[in-house]
């Protein structure tokens, strides 16, 4: 990007200069001067905002110790050895007529099944009733604290009794965009048995990345993962094997407290499965632009997108087995609940939600994690990340603006109307419309070091990225009143 420096402490005004020194105006070119957007001129092939999706962009899962550089710090924080009694008292959970419906609270806060689902009563309809509605790797989830209504969700478990520690348990992984359940075996090394468990002020759902349970966090992953029916990220689980970790590596040592160590060993699991998803979410996006009869240009794009998510997907499990001293590999992603947008107007809010707004935000995030990255390991690998994703953000934009200019007559209002109304609800889902009184600055430099953003650098990078990059191109293209009023009434 020409060293510009955007998200990442540069001033960037309505009228500054954006990616490789372009200037903007307010109603001039936006982002690297290509034709965007309804003829707003907004991110074409060049790079995006100088920066790139955080590894698709979450800090998510595992929840082992991470160790500092090369040794791992083993016995930290170990919840449910053998001594340790847990869940000896549990309450059986019933359907609407009284009847067993195969789960069990235990009275620390876990939620377990322990037979056969029996979600509905006579009479009742719903997502699912009993295992059989379900596919052979999930089970149905009957309405708990944890969702509404019966839903199938995966599982590597079926009831307690093929479970060594305690039981098959509900996991619950939300940070803060969206929510993803399983069931899973407890282990004797867990993190935690339920939320309740989690001492972090911001803790959100205990879960399990298939070895162990951790806390999850406020961490609302950007980027570009595949995403279902209901708007749940479909990852593919971190399991014992080999097949993606290519490379020995060796990072540099760092001294990390037990909590810091975990946020940093969660950060690099979830970017590699958030990477293996995206590859995923690419191949589904060049079929549905292919059922629109997109250019050939764009297709060759979104192909070549995708080789990007696999490299990054492999680099980011080396770091992580580097970290962990796991050898590791990546298993299925689940695709029951996918399906490919029938309209058109479908497709623009996905692309919206899921590239145009997400990706654009991650670009930013992962240029502030390479601006304090100390590992010369993992700054090589966030620069490569950088260039691509800089280009993967560019590229959903040119396909917004394509299958806008592309749209038949009576299909333009509709269009422009889904648009400017899925920013906005998206804005609010990222909650970057309240300030931009945030300081950047508000680092760690244990999690820094290693590549990894506390929350609050990573809110404050967002919403910079919010109103300095996405909401001028919105406003000269004419879809940022919704977004302008609201900005208002918060001032």
């Amino acid at each position: 990007l020409a060293g510009a420096e955007v998200m990442a402490g540069a001033e960037v005004m309505a009228g500054a200069e954006v990616l490789a020194g372009t200037e903007v105006m307010a109603g001039a070119e936006v982002l690297a001067g290509a034709e965007i957007l309804a003829g707003a001129e907004v991110m074409a092939g060049a790079e995006v905002m100088a920066g790139a999706e955080v590894m698709a962009g979450a800090e998510v899962m595992a929840g082992a110790e991470v160790m500092a550089g090369a040794e791992v710090m083993a016995g930290a924080e170990i919840m449910a050895g053998a001594e340790v009694a847990y869940c000896t008292e549990r309450s059986a959970q019933t359907n609407s007529d009284g009847e067993l419906n195969g789960y069990s609270q235990c009275a620390e806060g876990a939620m377990i099944k322990t037979g056969p689902a029996n979600c509905l009563a006579d009479g009742e309809s719903g997502g699912c009733d009993t295992d059989s509605d379900c596919s052979t790797d999930q089970q149905c989830l009957c309405s708990v604290r944890f969702a509404r209504g019966p839903r199938c969700v995966s599982a590597s478990c079926s009831q307690s009794d093929e479970c060594e520690v305690i039981g098959c348990g509900v996991s619950v992984y939300d940070d803060g965009c969206s929510q993803e359940i399983s069931l899973a075996c407890y282990t004797d090394t867990d993190r935690c048995r339920s939320v309740d468990d989690c001492t972090e002020a911001d803790a959100t759902g205990c879960y399990s990345n298939g070895n162990l349970w951790s806390c999850s966090q406020f961490m609302c992953a950007v980027g570009r993962p595949l995403m279902n029916e209901t708007n749940d990220c479909q990852v593919a689980p971190l399991i014992p094997g080999t097949g993606w970790v290519k490379h020995k590596l060796s990072l540099s040592p760092y001294k990390l407290s037990a909590n810091e160590q975990r946020i940093v060993l969660d950060h690099w699991a979830t970017a590699s499965r958030l990477e293996h998803s995206s590859v995923a979410s690419f191949a589904r996006f060049s079929l549905q632009m292919m059922s629109f009869g997109a250019p050939a240009e764009l297709l060759l794009a979104i192909q070549e997108a995708a080789a990007d998510e696999v490299r990054h997907a492999q680099a980011a499990l080396e770091i992580y087995s580097a970290l962990s001293q796991e050898q590791v590999t990546l298993g299925g992603v689940p695709l029951d609940q996918i399906s490919l947008a029938s309209s058109r107007v479908c497709l623009v809010e996905n692309l919206i939600r899921e590239a145009c707004f997400a990706e654009t935000l991650g670009v930013a995030e992962v240029q502030k994690a390479l601006e304090h990255c100390k590992d010369e390991v993992i700054s090589n690998h966030l620069h490569q990340v950088v260039e691509d994703e800089s280009r993967h953000a560019a590229l959903a934009w040119r396909s917004l603006k394509w299958l806008i200019d592309s749209a038949p007559e009576d299909e333009r209002q509709a269009l422009d109307s889904q648009v400017a109304q899925t920013f906005y609800e998206s804005a609010q889902a990222y909650q970057v419309l309240r300030t931009r009184v945030m300081s950047t600055q508000d680092s760690n430099p244990s999690l820094n070091h290693y590549g990894v953003l506390s929350q609050k650098q990573v809110q404050a990078v967002r919403i910079q990225a919010f109103h300095e990059v996405i909401l001028p191109a919105l406003e000269h293209a004419g879809w940022a009143e919704y977004i302008l009023k609201e900005i208002k009434h918060i001032a």
